[in-house]
């Protein structure tokens, strides 16, 4: 019986070693499989990154090169230790992200997206520091859009001028501004974008806030971004008037426009001004220099 036991073991032994032979070997296949697959995949991000370049090169330099000129403010700032890169580009459907540790890009194709503009590029940059590839910290949400054919920046977009009013709020000054709208300590906050048009070389900003605590106000916050470098220009926070978040602040928004807009709802470029009248004036305002 012990023959037979130490047989047993030895078979037993010998199939469990040709079992780990073979999965060993499926699994070296594998891997050399799929590593072939990886070497051909960053071959194929190589070339994408390579026509990328070809097609779309002189339209980043060119967001960069403006930049540089139109925000000297911002490059002094951060200093020579900061490289400023494309953080992706934007073409019809097409896009692509770069990444800036393996120095390629990754594509994709957005199909629903608008391509009414055919011969506009969108190029959003970013500031980093090449020793540790960190971001670099104080540059501004940045978005150009770019003649594809005459390698020309158009200025920034309406996100960038969305972008640039609101980083003029700190945590700090806005308890200071709902202190002086009368709300301090607000239970609910909220906002959405009443209007976003350009109008004399700026991007003029308009958002509608509410708050509550105890009482519920709405108010304005209108901000000039000049559109070809992105500068904040100005901003107001009208005097409040009754609303709140949630519908009621729909029904509002849909009110003042009807009133501001007529059936058209064709945004009028003087609406800031007709707002202001509306709302009684200011309770905040700022000029760039102040």
């Amino acid at each position: 019986m012990a023959v037979m036991d130490e047989k047993f073991k030895s078979a037993a032994f010998f199939l469990i070693t040709a079992v780990l032979v073979a999965l060993l070997v499926g699994a070296h296949y594998r891997i050399e499989k799929l590593e072939g697959e990886l070497e051909r995949y960053a071959g194929q991000r190589e070339e994408i990154t390579r026509f990328v370049w070809a097609e779309y090169g002189a339209d980043v330099y060119a967001a960069i090169n403006h930049f540089m000129e139109t925000r000297p403010d911002v490059a002094e700032k951060l200093g020579e230790n900061v490289e400023i890169k494309v953080d992706y580009i934007v073409h019809g459907r097409f896009g692509a992200s770069y990444d800036l540790r393996e120095q390629l890009f990754w594509v994709y194709y957005d199909e629903f997206r608008n391509t009414r503009y055919e011969d506009v590029v969108y190029v959003k940059l970013i500031a980093h520091y090449p020793s540790n590839w960190s971001v670099a910290r104080g540059f501004p949400w940045v978005e150009y859009k770019v003649n594809h054919t005459t390698h020309q920046v158009i200025g920034v977009t309406g996100t960038t001028a969305q972008f640039a009013l609101m980083s003029h709020f700190s945590y700090e000054k806005r308890q200071e501004i709902l202190r002086e709208l009368g709300i301090e300590n607000a239970t609910t906050e909220c906002s959405s974008t009443f209007a976003l048009i350009r109008a004399d070389g700026s991007w003029v900003d308009i958002e509608l806030n509410c708050a509550e605590n105890g009482k519920s106000l709405c108010w304005f916050t209108i901000g000039w971004v000049e559109e070809k470098s992105g500068k904040l220009e100005r901003v107001v926070v009208t005097k409040p008037f009754e609303g709140s978040c949630g519908k009621e602040r729909e029904d509002t928004a849909l009110q003042l426009r009807e009133e501001l807009m007529g059936d058209s709802f064709e945004v009028p470029p003087d609406i800031a001004e007709k707002l202001l009248n509306l709302t009684g004036g200011t309770v905040y305002e700022w000029t760039a220099g102040d």
